[in-house]
């Protein structure tokens, strides 16, 4: 059955639930891609940070 033989309100409906789908799987990709980069952060705070100053001879920042 084509789109045109539709009547209009039935075809807004679905173009904003299609967009609502898009809208909603761009941000759980964005959410994921967030948790990724904090999951870097972290192990940058305590893995490297701390051996890069300990080579230093910086005191800890704690």
């Amino acid at each position: 059955m084509p789109l045109s033989n539709l009547r209009v309100g039935l075809r807004l409906g679905l173009g904003f639930g299609l967009l609502l789908l898009l809208v909603l799987a761009m941000g759980l990709f964005a959410v994921n891609r967030v948790n990724r980069v904090q999951g870097s952060v972290v192990d940058l705070a305590t893995n490297w940070l701390p051996s890069t100053q300990q080579l230093a001879g910086e005191p800890s920042c704690r």
